[in-house]
């Protein structure tokens, strides 16, 4: 439990570092919207494989938006500057992200692509604050709960999220 909670905090410490660049998100509806119409691939994947490299593979599991080719696993390569790699075999993915011209995709960094594992975007409300400091620490029982409730509230926003998507396209395709 507390190495559940601990790595919680190191990935939401290494996202922070990492998004320092990217802009907050203060409009969730008009940022989704931005991405879907800045993406040409839309999808929700599993993760079925990570290597030393940084290169990862995921099934996909539903396209929202575009199209590939038969194939239903892609190849993803961590971009350094501007891209992510799953941490776990089996996690569920959202991905916004244009396909790269060897046909593998890189998750940005910055924006709304995220897994159902820590499924806070930059700038979510319901992102868990910082551990407090070592002398005023909450009893790990009360982080985990306060971690399972703001996790809670952000894959309900994410569900909503490709219900949105879904719609959208939806309407797309009737025009």
């Amino acid at each position: 439990m507390k190495r559940h909670i601990l790595l919680s905090f190191f990935l939401l410490a290494s996202t922070i570092s990492f998004a320092s660049d990217c802009l907050r998100i203060r409009n969730l509806k008009k940022a989704q919207k931005e991405e879907f119409l800045d993406s040409d691939l839309i999808f929700i994947g599993k993760t079925i494989s990570i290597n030393l490299d940084g290169s990862y593979e995921l099934e996909v599991i539903e396209i929202l938006k575009g199209t590939l080719a038969a194939s239903t696993v892609l190849g993803g390569i961590h971009d350094k500057l501007f891209g992510m790699t799953p941490f776990e075999i089996g996690e569920t993915w959202l991905v916004y992200t244009i396909k790269n011209q060897d046909g593998t995709v890189t998750i940005p960094n910055c924006g709304l692509s995220r897994s159902t594992r820590f499924p806070f975007y930059y700038g979510s409300p319901y992102l868990p604050p910082p551990p407090p400091p070592l002398e005023f620490s909450l009893p790990i029982f009360e982080l985990e709960i306060i971690w399972l409730k703001n996790q809670k509230r952000a894959l309900k926003e994410l569900q909503r999220e490709v219900e949105r998507i879904r719609k959208w396209v939806k309407r797309d395709k009737e025009v």
